[in-house]
């Protein structure tokens, strides 16, 4: 028996590798006159119908019926008609005093596979959630601006202290609890004695730096017919109360 083993010829092999031949001259795909060409091509772009159409059936039906219901109801609408006989007149209100409805409840379209009412939640859920994040950032604010302002009472504090310490020096004053608090002069010990330690005062809370803010203001302006605000004596009440604008700053 005699056994035949087939085997491919070379010649359309070859062929295949040949460059391609337009009459005398020889076309290389890789010449960069033919690239320019190929890349300088303009995209083709497919007309909107066409694009339009390319969208689900599901999206498509649900866009058309969107469109439809966002159309107001005509005269043709027999509904319309029955309202109309019974004293309507459109973008007025139903009933007697025309205080009700004036447009047509609107359909919400659903979309999706959840169950009826799921779509309610993930919204209510979705405001909650905005909510929460909208009072925290506002809580955020209210605290930066409020540790903001206590710095600057403090400030201002240290300020009217030292003026109405140096205006109630000016009258013989000898002390007042309205002077800035100040440290206990230390003692002289023995080299080998250790110092005693010297606690400072508490510093004030936020309410008590208001109060005592104010029995500072207080004070000048009953006392000194001074104003920290204006940055002025006046030479009495008469005159405070009518060249200076007010007790608190925005009146300044």
């Amino acid at each position: 028996t005699m056994s035949f083993v087939w085997r491919p010829t070379k010649k359309k092999a070859a062929a295949a590798d040949k460059p391609a031949v337009v009459g005398t001259e020889v076309l290389d795909y890789m010449d960069e006159s033919i690239l320019k060409v190929a890349t300088a091509a303009e995209p083709i772009k497919k007309p909107v119908k066409e694009r339009e159409q390319l969208k689900p059936l599901k999206e498509r039906m649900a866009d058309t019926l969107q469109e439809g219901l966002a159309q107001p109801i005509g005269h043709d609408n027999k509904g319309f008609r029955m309202l109309q006989r019974m004293g309507f007149q459109a973008g007025e209100g139903l009933g007697k005093d025309k205080a009700g409805l004036a447009e047509p409840l609107t359909v919400a379209l659903k979309r999706g596979r959840t169950g009826v009412g799921k779509d309610f939640e993930v919204d209510s859920e979705k405001r909650r959630r905005s909510e929460v994040l909208t009072e925290w950032n506002n809580d955020f604010r209210g605290q930066m601006s409020t540790k903001t302002n206590y710095r600057k009472v403090l400030r201002e504090i240290k300020a009217l202290e030292q003026v109405c310490e140096s205006m109630d020096l000016k009258i013989g004053v000898e002390s007042s609890e309205l002077w800035a608090v100040r440290e206990p002069e230390k003692k002289l010990q023995p080299d080998d004695a250790q110092p005693e330690a010297i606690e400072p005062p508490p510093p004030l809370t936020p309410e008590e730096a208001l109060q005592r803010h104010g029995l500072l203001l207080q004070h000048l302006r009953g006392t000194h017919f001074y104003c920290f605000w204006c940055g002025t004596n006046y030479e009495d009440t008469d005159d405070l109360q009518s060249n200076c604008p007010g007790e608190a700053e925005e009146d300044h």
